[in-house]
């Protein structure tokens, strides 16, 4: 695991084998030049030698690179030789390093220390805070699209007019990627109402047209998104609702639109309750759910829950991803959706449970989702074609600080995250996924990028008398499924692998999606490559719910098991609080807030 601030940055003195008497103090330092050390060396101190692990090093020795920094701890009495303190990942790492080739700085703080010296107890908001002005009212009345304004500019509009306003048409980017969108989704000819319904002549709106008025940043996603939550059985009375037209009947009407994908959010707010108030969808079906304002999780009652969102610096899998995704897919580095890991802090106590998202809705949803908080953490504008991706992810009035350090001056200070610039990710290549494959897959057990799929009872996948009875038991079958098909679990029926017509190669369809081949294994072998460890769906389900074996990576999976999210860990107090803003510890303002909100209830739309 990549080495986080809260490690870097001492809540105490770090533990080193300090001599007999002598006094307990650390001096910032950096490596002047790259350095091989040899832990085994015979002028190593007995207290150290032989304690480097050997995952850090390359031919028996630890390589220190020039500029790497560290904390030293004790010298020679010649003073020639320095032991310092590293931090290599997770790991601290004591070495002994000639003292020319260290720069030596300022002596070493713990956190509390540095936060009183160089951080204000008190930070100013921010001066910049967005007031409902002429230029606000301006920008809303821009964004109008030219269509839109003519039909509603007379206040007589029907919904024939609306029929004809231009939709939303991803092939066209209408609207632009990376732009911010007010929308209409309309929802005519339910199918539950009797005869004939006249669209094209209904002057007006009645209770067999659903409307709802939405804002959205990723355009063609969000409709992906509301397609995908459209079905009969939905909890959400705005989707099943949506359900009684037919696809051709569920129109999206691009209603105002800015290019600057940094508006303030308080525009876009005042323009969708705007649009709400002129089309009047605040309708009975748009209701949704009501809930307490001051409800509390049920897991806990805490005054407090601080969510902990780490991203791995290296974009390799966190080890408990909040979305395990496949290794290869249709992105390059489409692993490094899983270098997001979230945790739950409550500071009534000093504890964290690790919080996973298991939803695999659409495709493409968890991919899309871990990378959209990436990219917002990491304050990054995508350039070039973007598929799908925002082109800047925004907070509204919300600010992302970044807590930069100076390690040799052993200063602090909060600074605004800066923002880059990085290419968004691109499409992934066949020939690279197919090599990356091969690479991580194939084996003598795995075949891979077969034309056409073995048979149920190929000699290659019959590795166990289980093997044999399940290829006499399909019924109907003749094929073996692919390793991928064979991990979609459906209630505990087998997910159908079917070929894609439209694929050359051959490649099933959920493998075309991933635009890589197919692989196959004999089902005993793959259930142990995948993981089959406790819990499974059911006892006849070979594989685990949570796998951690290496073929896991074939497609989305479970990272955490069940006592992987019962594991209490203590972490300190998020840096925040300890810099003294963002809560309030009052219980007397707490005691008035709860009375206020006693009782009350809120109308939760479906919020981006």
């Amino acid at each position: 695991m990549a080495t986080t601030v809260d490690q870097l940055l001492f809540a105490e003195l770090p533990g080193v084998p300090w001599r007999d008497g002598q006094a307990k103090e650390l001096q910032a330092v950096t490596m002047l030049q790259p350095y091989a050390y040899d832990d085994t060396a015979a002028g190593v101190p007995p207290s150290i030698r032989n304690r480097v692990h050997d995952s850090l090093k390359i031919d028996n020795l630890l390589h220190l690179c020039a500029g790497e920094q560290g904390l030293l701890y004790d010298t020679n009495p010649a003073r020639t030789k320095g032991s310092v303190l590293f931090i290599k990942g997770a790991k601290e790492v004591l070495v002994v390093v000639p003292m020319n080739l260290l720069n030596l700085g300022s002596m070493f703080q713990t956190l509390g220390q540095n936060l009183v010296n160089n951080v204000p107890s008190w930070l100013p908001g921010p001066s910049n805070i967005s007031v409902v002005d002429a230029d606000n009212v301006g920008s809303i009345e821009k964004a109008l699209l030219p269509d839109v304004r003519r039909v509603i500019q007379s206040g007589t509009f029907s919904l024939k007019d609306l029929i004809g306003l231009p939709e939303v048409d991803r092939q066209s980017e209408f609207p632009p990627e990376g732009s911010l969108c007010i929308y209409m989704r309309l929802y005519i000819n339910p199918r539950d109402k009797p005869g004939p319904f006249p669209d094209a002549t209904q002057a007006d709106f009645n209770r067999n047209v659903g409307v709802y008025i939405g804002q959205t940043g990723q355009t063609a996603y969000r409709m992906r998104r509301h397609d995908g939550e459209t079905k009969p059985n939905s909890a959400s009375p705005h989707y099943a609702r949506a359900s009684k037209s037919s696809p051709e009947d569920r129109l999206a009407i691009p209603l105002q639109v800015w290019d600057d994908p940094f508006t303030p959010s308080e525009i876009i707010d005042m323009a969708e309750q705007m649009m709400i108030l002129i089309f009047n969808s605040y309708q009975s079906f748009l209701l949704f759910f009501f809930r307490i304002v001051n409800e509390r999780f049920l897991a806990q009652n805490q005054r407090h829950v601080y969510l902990v969102f780490e991203v791995m610096d290296d974009n390799k899998p966190h080890p408990r991803p909040w979305v395990g995704v496949p290794s290869v897919g249709p992105f390059k580095n489409f692993e490094q959706a899983s270098s997001l890991g979230v945790r739950g802090a409550s500071s009534g106590k000093a504890m964290t449970k690790v919080l996973e998202e298991d939803d695999n809705e659409t495709f493409l949803a968890p991919y899309r989702d871990a990378m959209l908080i990436i990219q917002c953490l990491n304050g990054m504008n995508y350039t070039g074609p973007l598929h799908g991706h925002p082109k800047a992810v925004t907070t509204g009035s919300l600010k992302i600080k970044a807590l930069e350090t100076d390690h040799m001056s052993q200063n602090y200070r909060l600074v605004d995250q800066p923002r880059s610039s990085c290419p968004a990710p691109t499409m992934s290549e066949w020939e690279e996924n197919y090599n990356l494959i091969i690479q991580e897959f194939a084996s003598e057990a795995t075949q891979v990028g077969l034309s056409t799929p073995p048979q149920l009872d190929d000699e290659s996948m019959l590795c166990s008398p289980r093997d044999v009875f399940r290829a006499a038991s399909r019924s109907g079958a003749s094929t073996h499924p692919c390793d991928t098909c064979r991990l979609i679990n459906m209630d505990g029926k087998l997910f159908p692998c079917e070929r894609d017509p439209s694929d050359p190669r051959g490649c099933c369809k959920v493998c075309a999606l991933l635009n890589r081949p197919c692989t196959y294994t004999a089902t005993s072998d793959l259930s142990i490559l995948v993981g089959n460890r406790n819990p499974r769906s059911n006892i006849n389900n070979l594989f685990s719910m949570c796998p951690d074996g290496p073929f896991r990576t074939l497609y989305y999976y479970c990272a955490l098991s069940p006592d992987d999210l019962n594991q209490v860990q203590v972490v300190p107090v998020p840096i925040e609080k300890r810099l003294g803003f963002g809560m309030e510890d009052s219980e007397e303002s707490d005691q008035e807030e709860e009375q206020e909100q006693a009782g009350m209830e809120e109308v939760v739309g479906d919020e981006e």
